[in-house]
């Protein structure tokens, strides 16, 4: 009813973007007097998932190694498992239009162990990071994470099937953790 909502307060929350992350867990790092090597950043960052408290508490997890350096071995103690570089080898199968070299991959995934619903997230997310600098920079935006032969294969990727990629996807994921595996 009208008269309770005119009496609510209403917070809308949103992502918090992957460099603002970064920039506030570097100024964490500073106060702390402890060198983090940057890709202990930057895996920190995504596996936050654009939440500032989640971010604070993994990085908390990796300075409790108590060192006055982390480098990326460390921080893979105790940092969730990511798939980036797969994840990646797998959107390069998607960007050079190679569906049976996709399949054998994710094939090999399976045989290897891999959680799939995870991996999947992933992929969806660092799609919707492809497609946004798409968004934002022209057509030939790619993320700086990729390079080499991916990131070319990308800036030749059109912006019209990557939101159908997602999609499928999200569909996929679904089905995984739906499913009695």
């Amino acid at each position: 009813p009208e008269t309770i909502i005119s009496r609510c307060q209403r917070f809308d929350f949103k992502r918090v973007s992957v460099p603002e992350i970064i920039a506030l867990l570097k100024t964490i790092a500073a106060a702390e007097r402890i060198k983090v090597a940057p890709k202990v950043f930057e895996a920190i960052a995504h596996a936050s998932e654009g939440c500032p408290r989640d971010a604070e508490t993994l990085l908390g997890q990796v300075l409790v190694l108590d060192e006055k350096e982390i480098t990326e071995e460390q921080a893979a103690l105790v940092l969730p498992e990511t798939h980036r570089t797969l994840v990646q080898e797998f959107i390069g199968y998607l960007a050079l239009q190679q569906p049976s070299e996709a399949v054998r991959f994710v094939n090999r995934l399976v045989d290897e162990g891999v959680e799939l619903v995870s991996f999947t997230k992933e992929v969806v997310l660092v799609l919707r990071e492809i497609m946004m600098k798409k968004l934002s920079d022209g057509a030939m935006g790619v993320p700086e994470s990729f390079e080499g032969e991916l990131r070319d294969a990308l800036a030749r990727l059109p912006l019209a099937p990557i939101p159908q990629y997602i999609e499928r996807m999200n569909r996929v994921r679904r089905e995984l953790e739906q499913a009695d595996i």
